[in-house]
């Protein structure tokens, strides 16, 4: 079985917190973190906002990017180190939340390396 990506979606919250932030409470300039990491903002997830809800709007726009029904997808592997909680995990309640049917889901706990061991796990 071939894996592959067929659709995009992205999805980042409102809140912005720029580098600046960190210089109160930590001895470090935006200079410094800008040319150690690369990192010139992050987005935070709102009071009320899980990182399932963020997975499930990013969804919507893969499904809709790949032009297919939810209902076609077999699988589903979300790759996350910050579920909402230890279980159910985020790719189970995403499944409900898509309406997708009895397919094989589970969160990828690999922190930066997820993308991958989710690629070789779907394989």
């Amino acid at each position: 079985m071939d894996v592959g990506i067929k659709g995009f979606g992205a999805y980042a919250p409102e809140k912005v917190v720029e580098n600046t932030y960190f210089e109160s409470f930590l001895e470090t300039s935006d200079e410094w973190i800008s040319q150690m990491t690369g990192i010139k903002e992050r987005r935070w997830a709102g009071e009320d906002e899980e990182t399932s809800d963020m997975a499930y709007q990013a969804s919507l726009k893969a499904i809709e990017d790949a032009g297919i029904e939810a209902s076609e997808i077999d699988m589903i592997i979300v790759a996350t180190s910050t579920g909402d909680f230890p279980f159910p995990t985020v790719a189970n309640i995403l499944q409900e939340r898509l309406g997708i049917g009895k397919v094989a889901s589970m969160d990828q706990l690999a922190a930066c390396s997820g993308f991958m061991y989710s690629m070789i796990n779907a394989k």
